[in-house]
């Protein structure tokens, strides 16, 4: 969890905040596949988060986890962070991490978004909701989540500047 700790360093030094790491917001683990960039073994990792996007939570990174305990304890981390009581909150994890999250977890969006829709490094998912009401994808990667009819291409933008 260190390179989420340096990403959010710069956002908790202006809000003068003390990060708190949460173990669950760790990355999907890879298992036997950790560290291998050969073609295979990253299809083959893509392919076990791709299926749990699809809903296949049985199915194992080979030698690491299965999508059940990646979702009990992604949800359990979001779960910490609610019961602060904050009404806005920033949490740092990995990309694909994130991406099978959220995209699973909102409501509002198709479960193989994750899959159909990259998240650079450093990219913001912005969802709004609960735990307990549901979770509602709002923003990914700066593209607006709702599609083009809401696109008011004629507003001004504040700064300055034109799509």
């Amino acid at each position: 969890m260190v390179r989420t700790q340096i990403t959010a360093a710069p956002l908790a030094r202006a809000l003068d905040l003390e990060p708190v790491v949460l173990p669950g917001l760790r990355e999907i683990e890879a298992g036997e596949l950790q560290g291998k960039r050969d073609t295979v073994s990253v299809q083959s990792y893509l392919a076990v988060a791709y299926a749990w996007a699809a809903g296949d939570l049985d199915e194992r990174m080979p030698g690491a986890e299965d999508g059940h305990a990646f979702f009990g304890r992604y949800d359990d981390a979001v779960r910490r962070i609610e019961e602060t009581g904050a009404e806005v909150a920033a949490a740092f994890s990995h990309g694909a991490a994130i991406r099978i999250w959220a995209a699973v977890t909102a409501q509002n969006v198709p479960n193989d978004l994750g899959r159909n829709r990259h998240l650079e490094n450093t990219g913001v998912v912005e969802l709004e909701g609960s735990t307990t009401d549901g979770w509602r994808l709002v923003d990914w990667a700066g593209e607006p989540i709702g599609g083009d009819d809401l696109a008011d291409l004629s507003a001004q933008d504040p700064t300055g500047e034109r799509f």
